[in-house]
């Protein structure tokens, strides 16, 4: 039975962009073969039982032979786990797979006869063959719809997938046509956007999914998990920023991007080498985009529209209105950086090192120290040096206060990569504590931060006023401007919240 790793990355693109992808595929290669239909029936149980252990059944025909495939997702995102058969069947044969590696995840009691197909994914596949840097890579450009439950969805996506060589090759091409072809590197497979599709859920914003960290894993393996989570939250949450749940994409996007940031922060002791700090740079880059718009929204929605609907203070509609084209012009940047061919080449360069950076031939004793071991030290030393620098809290002016925030909020995303693995922590309970005071800290100064930062940002606008501009917008901005009565309320949760964290040791 064909079986084992494939090594491929996915790209996807809008339809209006697929001319590009196409005439950028026939400058790099020998020319896409003619078409074929491929039409493949995703199978699963009724509690989505394959789905939930991270695996995937399909049944793909293609006009002339029908395959059955089963993968599964590793700590890479690179490779899959992927055995397949012929059948002539209409439903698949777990028995096909007995003899691979998946064949204990298959033996659930009744699972052959729970079996129904879910989702159908009909495609016209091109396919070149193209060699590069001494690999050769297959290029499948693939175009057509997802249907599950009832809805539909436009598809098109360019896979590369290493036939032979090194992945040096894969991603030497993936970068060509990164350059010349409005494509962007995706960690979102078919069978899942189907599986979101049927459940409602695809072009909404997604609230990022825990990482699937084991005792077992080393600490190069977990790095990697970490990085590959974060970066699948945020192609998702990209894919709803033109629906109606855009404001909530945006904050859960920035969210994705900063709990990258805060994995590369926690294992740089290990990973950092000549590439680190560029790439650290460029997720900033992009993350402090999403946090402008994310700061308006804010500012909007909690402030300006409400006081824009009472009507009780004069000038705030029309406040609100001058700010909300700020507002869309931050959302438009947002944009402009996701079809640019910095953000494609940031992505592929990330991947490429998350895969196989230098720092996999650095100190193998780092790279390979058992997940629970480093993580408990740490994760206690960052700890240790939170509850010395936030210890003066209460006397610290806003500029020191939001530091503070910034530390919690990091180090609550670092110890929260560990909550779903709790053998791994001394005291899974504290942890949780830790987390939840973590949070308090968090929210409370976050609050303070954006009453400062509105402030600040209304001081701005007044400052850029025509002279012949409405008054009552000046006196809206100044009114908007105080702070909040309630401040000195805040700043004691978030001091009480701190002695919790400095008294818990859950590492």
């Amino acid at each position: 039975m064909p079986g084992g790793a494939e090594s491929e990355l996915k790209f996807v693109f809008s339809p209006n962009e697929l001319p590009s992808v196409e005439a950028a595929l026939s400058r790099q290669g020998q020319g896409l073969t003619e078409g074929r239909r491929l039409v493949s029936h995703y199978f699963d149980t009724e509690d989505d039982y394959l789905w939930r252990h991270g695996a995937t059944l399909r049944l793909r025909d293609d006009g002339k032979n029908r395959i059955q495939t089963i993968k599964r997702e590793q700590a890479s995102a690179l490779t899959r786990d992927e055995y397949e058969a012929q059948t002539r069947d209409e439903t698949p044969d777990l028995a096909a797979f007995e003899r691979t590696p998946l064949a204990r995840l298959l033996k659930k009691q009744r699972l052959q006869d729970r079996l129904r197909a879910n989702i159908d994914v009909d495609i016209t596949r091109e396919v070149s063959n193209i060699e590069i840097a001494g690999s050769e890579i297959e290029v499948a450009l693939d175009k057509g719809e997802i249907r599950s439950n009832g809805a539909a969805l436009w598809i098109g996506e360019l896979e590369l997938e290493l036939k032979a060589g090194k992945t040096s090759g894969l991603f030497e091409l993936a970068r060509k046509l990164s350059l010349e072809a409005p494509i962007l590197l995706s960690f979102i497979s078919k069978a899942e956007r189907g599986h979101m599709l049927g459940g409602g859920a695809w072009g909404r914003a997604f609230k990022g999914r825990p990482s699937k960290i084991t005792r077992r894993m080393t600490c190069a393996e977990a790095f990697r998990l970490l990085c590959h989570t974060c970066l699948h939250d945020f192609s998702i949450n990209i894919q709803a920023l033109h629906g109606d749940d855009r404001v909530e994409a945006v904050h859960q996007g920035r969210i994705a991007l900063r709990r990258l940031r805060a994995a590369l922060r926690l294992f740089k002791a290990v990973v950092e080498d000549d590439a680190y700090q560029r790439l650290d740079e460029g997720l900033k880059w992009i993350s402090h985009i999403f946090g402008g718009a994310r700061d308006l929204d804010v500012f909007q929605e909690e402030s300006f529209q409400p006081r824009a609907r009472d009507g009780a203070i004069p000038g705030a509609r029309a406040l609100a209105n001058l700010t909300n084209g700020e507002r869309q012009r931050a959302h438009e940047q947002i944009n402009a950086a996701l079809s640019s061919s910095r953000l494609r080449l940031l992505l592929v360069d990330l991947m490429n090192w998350i895969e196989d950076g230098d720092w996999l031939r650095g100190d193998r004793k780092k790279v390979e120290e058992p997940i629970g071991r480093f993580a408990r030290r740490a994760l206690k030393k960052r700890l240790r040096k939170f509850t010395r620098r936030a210890r003066d809290l209460a006397e610290l002016d806003p500029a020191g206060q939001h530091k503070v925030r910034i530390r919690a909020k990091k180090l609550r995303y670092m110890a929260g990569f560990f909550k779903p693995a709790a053998r791994l922590v001394a005291k899974p309970k504290a942890l949780r504590n830790l987390l939840a005071e973590l949070e308090q800290m968090q929210n409370c100064l976050g609050k303070l931060h954006d009453e400062k930062a509105k402030a600040d940002f209304l001081i701005d606008q007044v400052k850029r006023l025509p002279a012949d501009a409405d008054p009552m917008v000046a006196y809206a901005a100044g009114s908007l401007a105080h702070p909040a009565e309630n401040s000195g309320k805040k700043l004691s949760k978030a001091v009480a919240a701190y002695r919790e964290v400095a008294g818990h040791a859950p590492f």
